[in-house]
């Protein structure tokens, strides 16, 4: 029994310890990710960019190189990184009021749904060709659609949602081009009608 306790308590302090050291690795592990987001625009040499992450470094304000995921080196003041995500993405158009072709007022809706191309040229026009890659396809986006309810009848709005989706989704990828957004889908969501009209309806 004696040899037995003596075992014990030579294993016991061990255990303090080893959830000391995991406690050691959590930190290091915090204070590592600490450090990468202070090095973004502070004196440090290193920043990071996650598995979904882009970046170009611009020096004194000009393209330098471009960067993928992993951690990465900079000149500390003088060179700067900027970060796009690459993962889908999307953004809603709100309601717009618009005439169609046979002059019935309508409220329409919708979503667009894009990605920015991962390749070299297409995030660094993302980032140097346009202020906001999101709201500018967000802007084409509405315009598009309030014209293509203009060409179209009520009735063919209503009965041919996906194709005109489709349509816009064409038109949008071509304007969207020239800043490395690729846009995947375009979905009509709600068409509302004068309620006069949605009642003889």
């Amino acid at each position: 029994m004696d040899a037995k306790r003596k075992f014990t308590g030579l294993l016991s302090p061990a255990l303090p310890n080893i959830k000391t050291s995991n406690r050691r690795i959590d930190l290091r592990t915090q204070l590592l990710h600490l450090f990468m987001g202070f090095s973004i625009s502070g004196p440090f040499p290193f920043f990071m960019n996650d598995e979904w992450e882009r970046s170009i470094v611009l020096r004194f304000g000009s393209y330098k190189r471009s960067r993928k995921s992993g951690i990465h080196f900079k000149i500390p003041f003088i060179e700067k990184p900027v970060t796009v995500p690459v993962y889908e993405d999307s953004v809603d158009v709100m309601k717009q009021e618009a005439i169609t072709k046979d002059n019935v007022p309508v409220e329409v809706d919708g979503v667009v749904f894009f990605e920015i191309k991962d390749n070299t040229k297409d995030v660094k026009d993302a980032i140097v060709n346009v202020g906001d890659y999101k709201r500018q396809t967000l802007n084409y986006a509405t315009s598009i659609l309030r014209d293509q309810v203009g060409k179209k009848e009520l009735d063919d709005l209503l009965q041919r949602r996906d194709e005109i989706g489709d349509e816009i989704q064409q038109q949008l990828d071509d304007k969207t081009d020239s800043f490395g957004v690729n846009v995947l889908d375009v979905e009509i969501q709600n068409i509302n009608l004068p309620e006069k009209m949605e009642r003889a309806m």
